[in-house]
């Protein structure tokens, strides 16, 4: 053979291996844990879908996505399961591990740990307790033999592959009364006389340490620090999921463009924020590295009619996950002429299914033969969830009844956001953040329980209506804008631009300035809500109350704007939330804000945004609206929180 055709061959073969890299998953998902073993049931089984969903999205297929659930995902179980997928890679392979389950801290046992301990995950055959010479953690995988593993997946992937590891564990606490399931224990594994001599600074689990130019990159999720508690949180379906599973595949299955591994940590943190705000995820891996490759599927593809109920309703594989809820408009369409048969509307919408009601009948009832594609999608209710933690002979039960038919309200077992108890005597309410804030109290005495029913009802939506307005983020806005928070001083207003990558703290009595810029490419109309600790809604921008308009808002490209005046800062202390609204028109925001949600201005006349503010005022009007959710060339935001402490 020639040296031509020598090399030749080389790049044949090179050019193979780059286009048939493949992407691989493993989903590790433990929730019915023995019971022998100590630990409690939580609600990993529940992830699945979710993550399934998400790796789809990014062109993952069907064939390439192993689960390992329970019994099987014992010690001996994972590791073989991470072999053997080991065994299938190739240079440039993309590999994805999620593991949903409980975490341990463990007596470390080669001296590479400052505050010696290991941190773990928990196979389904490792018991919690500690008991010398019987049972001293020998089946937990602690993260030096994580490590290891993963290290042999970069070395075979190489520079162009690329490894991802979410964990949605913790290694420490014991939940807190209403705040739902804890995945972890602060039981660690060794002696009970085993004390730390150095209290930890690290700030996860410290997974692949060692780096190399010819390794594939590796970037690690967690859901919380090593010292922290990870709570479970609830979907929008009511099930309980991991929060750090729940934020991530939220990211994954609705971005409208590739995110770098810093861009995605920071939506992450965005998520939690409201979904678990005491947690702080962590992370390790490269900053400007695409995600999983930087390839997206499609996110205008027609989805698939799964089911033919009768002639006027049909079921299809679209769902909450793709940003479609009760209320969505849709076309039915042939798939062999690309012909418009009639228009649906979503009447029940499932995490990855919905049920579609036809405006007219269809003839022909083979499902194959018909595709769905989304033509405006409407806004999912503005609902939250509240627990009733009271006694069987209450005095409050008939108050809590009524609370159980707001249909702003959803009523569960666990994973509450707010819950409603008799935490002193039977004659004190108290009605709870998941956190332990009080949003209410009162005392009984017979004869005012309506007028504590309205009072109640009113914290709740205003919770509500913060909550909602804190979490609010168009997911495929054109607008490109960012907000600073400048701190000056109150006599010179002497500016200072505070970082927003730091935790930002802000005293009371201090003075501030706010900047926004236009980073894109596309100009546009700005407004700016302060949200109080207390969910207390303020409009800074426009300054309505100084003589300034909506219309005098406006940025183009690569413009900046700072506030000529200054804001005092004042209690409440707790965190604060400025949101910043960018649109293509004027927004009337003051008007809205003003009135409660009670404008004069009709509901036609107003833009997404304006419709959703004026809907939160109300949040059991929305259900009838049918408030649109945003293009996006519309509306877009951007979030700054920080700390309000004296």
């Amino acid at each position: 053979m020639s040296i031509k055709t020598n090399i030749t061959l080389f790049f044949i073969i090179v050019f193979l291996n780059a286009t048939f890299a493949e992407k691989h998953a493993l989903i590790i998902a433990i929730g019915n844990y023995p019971v022998s073993g100590g630990w409690t049931s939580i609600s990993s089984h529940n992830d699945v879908p979710h993550v399934k969903a998400a790796l789809a999205n990014l062109g993952f297929l069907p064939a390439n996505i192993q689960t390992l659930t329970d019994e099987k995902a014992n010690k001996k179980g994972i590791i073989a399961a991470i072999q053997a997928l080991t065994k299938k890679l190739k240079k440039g392979d993309i590999v994805y591990i999620h593991y949903s389950g409980h975490g341990q801290q463990v007596v470390d046992d080669n001296g590479d740990e400052i505050d010696q301990l290991d941190e773990s995950i928990v196979p389904y055959d490792s018991p919690m307790k500690f008991q010398p010479g019987v049972y001293e953690g020998e089946n937990l995988i602690r993260d030096d033999l994580l490590g290891e593993l993963t290290d042999k997946m970069r070395i075979i992937c190489g520079k162009d592959g690329q490894i991802v590891l979410i964990l949605d564990s913790c290694h420490s606490g014991t939940g807190v009364r209403g705040m739902g399931k804890v995945r972890g224990t602060d039981r660690i594994m060794g002696p009970d006389n085993f004390i730390p001599t150095i209290v930890s600074t690290e700030r996860s689990m410290n997974i692949g340490k060692e780096e190399n130019s010819s390794f594939a990159p590796l970037a690690c999720f967690f859901g919380a620090s090593a010292k922290e508690l990870n709570y479970e949180t609830l979907d929008d379906q009511s099930k309980p999921v991991g929060s750090l599973t729940l934020a991530i595949t939220t990211v994954l299955g609705k971005m409208h463009q590739t995110y770098t591994f810093e861009e995605l940590f920071e939506r992450i943190k965005f998520k939690m924020k409201t979904s678990a705000p005491r947690q702080n995820p962590q992370w390790e891996g490269p900053r400007d590295i695409k995600i999983l490759g930087g390839t997206l599927q499609n996110t205008e593809f027609s989805f698939t009619v799964s089911n033919i109920k009768d002639p006027s309703t049909i079921t299809a594989d679209i769902g909450t996950f793709f940003n479609v809820y009760t209320g969505s408009t849709v076309e039915l369409i042939s798939k062999n002429k690309n012909k418009v048969i009639c228009r649906g509307e979503v009447t029940k919408a499932y995490l990855t299914e919905s049920v579609i009601t036809l405006e007219s009948p269809i003839e022909e009832a083979e499902d194959d033969l018909y595709q769905i594609k989304v033509i405006q999608k409407a806004q999912p209710s503005i609902q939250i969830s509240l627990k009733i933690d009271l006694g069987p002979e209450s005095h409050w039960s008939k108050l809590a009844g009524k609370l159980s038919e707001s249909p702003m309200l959803n009523i569960v077992s666990e994973n509450a956001d707010i819950f409603l108890t008799e935490e002193n005597s039977v004659y004190s309410l108290q009605l709870l953040t998941k956190e332990g804030s009080e949003l209410y109290s009162a005392a009984y005495d017979g004869t005012e329980l309506d007028k504590i029913y309205q009072e109640c009802e009113q914290n709740i939506r205003v919770f509500l209506q913060g909550k909602f307005l804190k979490s609010y983020d168009n997911e495929i806005s054109k607008f490109d804008f960012s907000l600073a928070l400048v701190s000056v001083d109150c006599q010179s207003q002497q500016p200072n631009i505070i970082n927003p990558t730091d935790e930002i703290n802000v005293k009371v009595g201090s003075c501030v300035k706010f900047k926004i810029t236009n980073n894109g490419i596309t100009g546009g109309y700005f407004s700016l809500l302060d949200i109080q600790p207390d969910n207390i809604i303020n409009l800074i921008i426009p300054a309505v109350k100084i003589g300034y308009t909506a219309e005098e808002y406006y940025l183009k490209p690569g413009d900046a704007f700072t506030t000529d005046y200054i804001v005092e800062i004042g209690e409440p202390l707790g965190e604060e939330t400025l949101k910043l609204i960018v649109s293509k028109t004027p927004q009337d925001l003051s008007g809205i804000i003003m009135t409660q949600g009670k404008s004069k201005r009709g509901i036609g006349t107003l833009d997404p945004f304006e419709q959703l503010l004026n809907a939160s005022y109300n949040p059991v009007s929305m259900r009838g609206a049918k408030v649109r959710q945003s293009e996006g060339d519309e509306i877009g935001t951007s979030t700054l929180f920080f700390k309000i402490v004296k």
